[in-house]
């Protein structure tokens, strides 16, 4: 599957997560939280994952925390968009703390 905001690649059984947005610092859109989401999912549940290394595209930054400029341009739905991002990394964080992999 492909992916918009990131790259997720397996190779030698170690899962890849790269933030692909380096123009924006790696900050997380809407897009980004929701395949990070994913992909969290994919790697807990994978048996043949046995590592997982998150990382940023660019030499510039690993991630710049959320997408300031994707906020302000919803600023009607500020609260709700906030709401549904912190969900959705708190989501994809627990999984991958609670994953058989590192």
């Amino acid at each position: 599957m492909s992916y918009e905001a990131i790259t997720f690649d397996v190779r030698d059984n170690i899962a890849w997560i790269v933030f692909n947005r380096p123009k924006s610092l790696n900050a997380m859109n809407r897009t980004t939280m929701h395949e990070l989401y994913e992909v969290a999912n994919r790697c807990a549940t994978d048996k043949s994952i046995r590592a997982a290394v998150l990382t940023g595209a660019g030499d510039r930054a690993f991630c710049a925390g959320g997408d300031v400029a994707g906020f302000h341009a919803d600023q009607d739905n500020i609260a709700l968009r906030v709401h549904e991002g912190t969900t959705l990394l708190h989501a994809a964080a627990s999984r991958f703390a609670w994953m058989q992999a590192p």
